[in-house]
């Protein structure tokens, strides 16, 4: 079965809100906002329109509310493939202060809920250094992978690894962090995939890890290559990935030179504000 469906680009990101607001793309029962195919900084709007809609009467409104849509076109798709594109667009909603709907379709998409107490030690997902590891977490992560958290403040990126399906260590040299991490990861039920110790960085530190998350400041990660960096070497092979944070651009430079002196590289980079976050790994020689 075709379903009739009225596409249009737009470039500007500001609407987004407004047009997921707005009546009447709400009274159509399907529409879709996403990215545009590869192009980089372009949108498309796609609406699902009824066999008896007018549509001209209808881009006519957009267009009077929307001059920054363009490309207006209709198009008859398969049943499913609207389907598809439609459900890949929808997004978990806070419905109220307490309640956040999930539209996932199976196990794989469910949204990932950690539930945090709020401390003294670091990381609540407020700071853009956690968010920044955090996808980069996300990323890398696999089911099985064992997992260095090294730094854990709070125990947030410990309990994310776990949830992922990582056996975590989780260390750090503040008793208020180890006492934080070991009360979240009860609370979220992952205790039994998380070890929490006391170490200085990796004074205490046994095995080899696929993943290290490390979300320190700059003045301490430089010590893992300059006091540690053989220590570091013998806990990681040529498959792991080990993500860096808690750094701002003006020390970027600076750092990737420490890393290529000691047979590093960076695979990735993402920012946020004046931060940024790198996934490493150790140079193949």
């Amino acid at each position: 079965m075709k379903v009739k469906v009225l596409s249009t680009k737009f470039t500007s990101e500001e609407i987004i809100d407004r047009l997921e607001e707005d009546y009447r793309l709400f009274a159509t029962n399907n529409y879709a906002i996403h990215d545009y195919k590869d192009s980089k900084g372009f949108y498309e709007l796609d609406v699902y329109l009824a066999e008896s809609a007018d549509e001209t009467a209808f881009i006519s409104c957009l267009q009077e509310s929307y001059p920054q849509l363009t490309d207006f076109k209709i198009d008859f798709q398969n049943q499913e493939d609207w389907f598809n594109k439609w459900k890949q667009s929808l997004k978990p909603i806070w419905l109220t202060d307490r309640f956040l709907v999930d539209p996932s379709m199976d196990e794989s998409e469910e949204v990932k809920l950690i539930r945090l107490t709020p401390g003294m030690a670091f990381g609540t997902g407020y700071h853009e250094t956690t968010r920044l590891t955090a996808e980069l977490l996300e990323e890398y992560a696999q089911k099985g992978d064992l997992m260095l958290d090294l730094g854990c403040g709070s125990g947030i990126l410990s309990i994310m690894g776990a949830l992922l399906g990582c056996t975590v260590t989780a260390v750090d040299i503040d008793p208020l962090s180890i006492e934080a991490t070991r009360e979240n990861c009860h609370k979220n039920k992952v205790i039994s995939s998380v070890t929490v110790m006391t170490s200085n960085l990796l004074e205490s530190v046994e095995g080899k890890f696929r993943l290290i998350c490390s979300n320190i400041l700059y003045d301490v990660l430089v010590c893992l290559f300059n006091d540690e960096a053989k220590v570091l070497k013998s806990v990681i092979d040529e498959s792991s990935t080990l993500i860096f944070s808690g750094l701002i651009m003006s020390q970027y430079d600076d750092f990737e030179k420490l890393l290529e002196e000691n047979g590093f590289s960076i695979v990735k980079k993402i920012t946020e504000g004046d931060w940024f976050s790198i996934a490493v790994k150790l140079k193949k020689i």
